[in-house]
């Protein structure tokens, strides 16, 4: 038997297009599948089967908002720490009511980009990191040169 004749041996569908993981759960509730004497995540699992590629260290994100659902179309890769933004989460609730970096500056359009991570930077922020770093090289270069 397949990987993914297994996996869908363990699938009711809803109603909505959710393949429902009716087989084990980890404690957060997501499907689990052995694979080679190994536990995965079944949704993990689903995704590539159905041909996406998952780069190390990202995320699946449930577009449905049911964890037990392992249908590929309801999934999506995002980076690191999107999911925690998405939603009624506390920690999104707290970081998107900002309006302010901890420097003071307003977070607009135009003063605020993202890291790898997703997480908002100031512009003016970083310039004014950049700003010193060019100046301590600066002076630390033209000790090393009078030397």
């Amino acid at each position: 038997m397949t990987t993914g004749e297994r996996l869908l041996k363990h699938v009711s569908k809803s109603e909505e297009g959710c393949w429902l993981w009716q087989g084990c759960r980890n404690s957060k509730g997501y499907g689990l599948i052995k694979i080679e004497r190994k536990y995965r995540r079944a949704h993990r699992v689903s995704f590539v089967l159905a041909g996406g590629i998952i780069p190390e260290k990202w995320e699946i994100d449930h577009l449905c908002f049911v964890r037990r659902c392992v249908n590929p179309a309801h999934l999506r890769v995002v980076p690191p720490g999107f999911n925690g933004l998405q939603g009624n989460a506390r920690t999104a609730q707290k970081l998107l009511s900002r309006t302010h970096c901890r420097h003071g500056h307003e977070y607009t359009d135009a003063n605020t980009g993202r890291n790898t991570g997703n997480a908002r930077r100031c512009r003016t922020c970083c310039r004014d990191q950049e700003r010193a770093r060019y100046q301590q090289r600066k002076i630390y270069d033209g000790k090393e040169a009078g030397s």
